[in-house]
C-alpha cells in the first residue's frame, strides 16, 4: 500500500511596522502553537489562492499577495508549502480581526526573531526567518530550499547552524 502524501501548504507574512513583526495565529487543535496564517492547499486549488483563503479565515483581513518568498519541500514525503508576502487590501492591519474561532484561538503580532521558548511551529520560525534574511539580503528571487535543515541557501543554513535549528524538536 502506497503511503498518502500530506496535503501542500500556503502560509503567508504580513509584516507589521518596518517589517520587522509579523502577525501570527494561535491555533485552537493539536499542538495550540502560534502559526503564520495559511493551511492546507485543497485538491483544485493553487497556492495563491489558498494563501489568500486561509488569510481571510484566520485573520479576518482580505489580503493581497506581494511576491511569493518561497517554495520549501520536505524531504521525505515530497510536500511542497509555499511561503507569500501579503498586504491588507485596506491598507493597514485590522487588530484583532474577525476570525474563525473553531480553527483560531488568538492573533498576534511577533518579531521575526521569536524567543526560542516562544510556542511556533518549527518550519514557521524557520519561514520568519526566510523573511528577515530575503530583506537583509534585498534577494529578489524566491528562495528554493528544503523544509529542513541542512538547507541549500547559504544564509538560511548559517541561521540553522547559528540558532541549533538542528537540535530543536520538530
Amino acid at each position: 500500500m502506497t503511503e498518502k502524501k500530506p496535503k501542500d501548504g500556503s502560509f503567508v507574512i504580513i509584516p507589521v511596522g518596518k517589517k520587522n513583526h509579523a502577525f501570527v495565529v494561535k491555533q485552537n487543535y493539536g499542538k495550540f502553537q502560534w502559526s503564520l496564517p495559511g493551511g492546507g492547499v485543497e485538491k483544485n486549488q493553487n497556492f495563491e489562492s489558498a494563501a489568500i483563503e486561509e488569510a481571510l479565515q484566520e485573520t479576518g483581513m482580505e489580503v493581497e499577495l506581494i511576491k511569493e518568498l518561497g517554495i520549501f519541500t520536505a524531504r521525505q514525503s515530497k510536500m511542497v508549502v509555499k511561503l507569500f508576502e501579503a498586504s491588507p487590501k485596506l491598507g493597514h492591519i485590522s487588530f484583532p480581526g474577525t476570525y474563525d474561532k473553531k480553527e483560531i484561538t488568538e492573533q498576534g503580532i511577533i518579531s521575526l526573531d521569536p524567543p526560542k521558548d516562544f510556542p511556533i511551529f518549527r518550519a514557521q520560525r524557520m519561514f520568519l526567518q526566510v523573511y528577515k534574511i530575503i530583506l537583509e539580503n534585498k534577494i529578489d528571487s524566491t528562495i528554493e530550499d528544503s523544509l529542513s535543515a541542512p538547507f541549500k541557501n547559504k544564509h538560511l543554513q548559517q541561521w540553522a547552524e547559528e540558532t541549533k535549528f538542528y537540535e530543536e524538536k520538530p
